[in-house]
C-alpha cells in the first residue's frame, strides 16, 4: 500500500469498508466514493451527457401531431 506516492501520482489509502484502495483526494470521511454513497454520506448527482442524440425527441413529436387532434388544453 502507497501512502506516499510517486511526484505527479496522488497517494491511495484503503477504504474503510471495502478496502479497496482509493485516491485520498477522493475519499469521503475515509470512505471511496461509491461506499459513501452507499452509505449515506454523499448524494448521487445525475451527470449531463454530452454526446449527440441520436434519434427524436419530444418537439419532433409534437410537428407530427395533426391539428384536429384533441390534446385537452382546452378543458
Amino acid at each position: 500500500m502507497e501512502l506516499f506516492a510517486e511526484p505527479g501520482r496522488p497517494a491511495k489509502k484503503p477504504c474503510a469498508r471495502c478496502g479497496h484502495p482509493t485516491r485520498v483526494d477522493r475519499m469521503i470521511h475515509g470512505f471511496g466514493e461509491d461506499c459513501a454513497l452507499k452509505l449515506g454520506l454523499i448524494v448521487a448527482v445525475p451527470r449531463l451527457r454530452t454526446d449527440e442524440q441520436t434519434g427524436t425527441d419530444l418537439l419532433d413529436l409534437l410537428a407530427e401531431e395533426p391539428e384536429d387532434c384533441c390534446d385537452g388544453w382546452d378543458r
